[in-house]
């Protein structure tokens, strides 16, 4: 029998990680991320999932890239 899929979720908002884990992880091999960074860096080693889905809006890119402080 073939594993599970594996599916990268990445989000910028720790609830919406949690809540697709949580729904999908008996379907699926989930593994969630918090940044972009951080599922590039897993990209360039070479370590790929079956399906990648991500948040359209970084805020945190966008504050970053904007010259704008947190609040």
């Amino acid at each position: 029998m073939a594993g599970k899929s594996k599916v990268w979720f990445v989000d910028d908002l720790p609830r919406n990680l949690e809540k697709f884990a949580k729904n999908h992880a008996a379907d699926f091999d989930v593994t969630t991320f918090l940044s972009t960074d951080a599922v590039l860096k897993r990209i360039v080693r070479g370590d790929l999932p079956d399906a990648l889905l991500c948040d359209v809006f970084f805020y945190d890119r966008f504050r970053k890239q904007n010259g704008l402080k947190e609040k």
